[in-house]
C-alpha cells in the first residue's frame, strides 16, 4: 500500500499576506530611496560648483587678477574660436580649464544648426554638472537637440558693486535708466574697449565668504529683484521661462527649489506661492567654498548683501 505524500505550499492568504508586506516595505523604502537620491544629487552638484570656483580662480591667475565677464555683447575670440556677437558667456571663459573630456564648446559658440553637437556637449559639460537640472527645451530648429544650451542650471553673479545700503531695497534693474547704465548692468565689455557695463576684477567681489558667486539658477545669471510688493506682501519666485522676463518685481533667477520641493503656483501662473514648497539649492560664494541654503531670503543677503523684506 503506497503513501501519498502530500507537499507542503503556501497557502492563499499565506501568500497574500508576503505581498501585502512588501508592497508595505516598498511604499516605507521609496521615499527613503528617494530622498538619498536627491541628496546624492545635491552633492553631486556641490562638488560641480566647487570646480567651477577653481577654474574662475584660474582664470583671474592667468589674466591679471580679472574674473570671467558674465557675457559679451560684441564679438570675441576666446583661444583661437570666434564667438559671434552675443555667444560669449563666463563658461565659455572657463572652458579651457575643465578636462575636455567633460566640456565641450557647445554651451555658446553658435546657437543654431551649423554645430549639431552642441546639445551633446553642452549635457557633457561640467558647467551642466547638477544633475537634477534639466535644462530648457526650445525650438529644436533654433538649436539642435532642443536645447537652450547656455541655461546650463548655474547662474553667474555680475553685480559684485551690492552693498547692505544699495540698492534701495525696492529698486528694480529696470526702475532707473542711470542706476541700469552706469552701476549694476550685465557686464557686457572688455577691459580695453569700455561700452556700456563693466568687466570686473575678481577682487570686487568684497566679503567673498559672504557674497554669491555662481548659484543653481533658472538663468545665466543670478539676478535679485525686490521681494515684496508695495503693501509689504512677499512674492513668491517668480515662475522663469528661457523667454521670459527676469526684471520683474520678485523675480529671481536663482533656483530655490532646485533640491527641494517646488510650490505650487499661484492662480496667475506667474509665481510659486511664497510659503509653500521646500526651498534647497547650492550656491558657490565668491571664496570658493559652497553652502546649501534652505531660506529662499539667503540669495538676497548673498547678492544685495542684506533681505529687504
Amino acid at each position: 500500500m503506497s503513501m501519498t505524500v502530500r507537499r507542503k505550499g503556501f497557502t492563499l492568504v499565506e501568500l497574500l499576506v508576503v505581498i501585502g508586506i512588501i508592497a508595505l516595505l516598498i511604499s516605507v523604502l521609496l521615499p527613503a530611496l528617494a530622498a538619498a537620491r536627491r541628496q546624492a544629487q545635491a552633492v553631486k552638484c556641490a562638488a560641480a560648483l566647487r570646480e567651477i570656483g577653481n577654474t574662475i580662480l584660474m582664470y583671474s591667475n592667468e589674466n591679471k587678477g580679472w574674473a570671467p565677464p558674465t557675457k559679451l555683447n560684441s564679438a570675441y575670440n576666446i583661444d583661437g574660436i570666434d564667438y559671434p556677437a552675443g555667444r560669449a558667456y563666463w563658461m565659455n571663459f572657463l572652458s579651457k580649464y575643465v578636462t575636455k573630456t567633460k566640456v565641450g564648446y557647445g554651451a555658446g559658440v553658435a546657437n543654431n544648426s551649423t554645430n549639431a553637437n552642441d546639445a551633446v556637449q553642452a549635457r557633457n559639460s561640467i558647467f551642466w554638472g547638477c544633475p537634477s537640472w534639466t535644462g530648457y527645451a526650445i525650438n529644436s530648429g533654433t538649436n539642435p537637440g532642443d536645447l537652450a544650451v547656455v541655461q546650463t542650471g548655474y547662474g553667474f553673479n555680475c553685480f559684485p558693486e551690492y552693498t547692505p545700503d544699495f540698492p534701495a531695497k525696492n529698486v528694480n534693474l529696470n526702475d532707473n535708466a542711470a542706476y541700469v547704465n552706469n552701476i549694476s548692468v550685465i557686464t557686457l565689455a572688455t577691459p580695453t574697449t569700455p561700452q556700456v557695463g563693466t568687466w570686473y576684477k575678481l577682487n570686487r567681489y568684497t566679503r567673498p565668504s559672504e557674497r554669491v558667486m555662481l548659484s543653481d539658477a533658472l538663468f545665466w545669471l543670478i539676478q535679485t529683484e525686490a521681494p515684496i510688493d508695495d503693501a509689504g506682501q512677499l512674492y513668491g519666485c517668480r515662475v522663469l521661462s528661457n523667454a521670459g522676463a527676469i526684471t520683474q518685481r520678485g523675480a529671481t533667477t536663482t533656483d530655490w527649489y532646485r533640491h527641494g520641493k517646488y510650490a505650487n503656483k499661484t492662480p496667475d501662473g506667474l509665481y510659486f506661492n511664497a510659503v509653500s514648497g521646500k526651498p534647497s539649492y547650492n550656491v558657490l560664494c565668491a571664496d570658493g567654498h559652497v553652502t546649501t541654503s534652505v531660506d529662499r531670503a539667503d540669495i538676497w543677503r548673498l547678492q544685495r548683501m542684506r533681505y529687504p523684506g
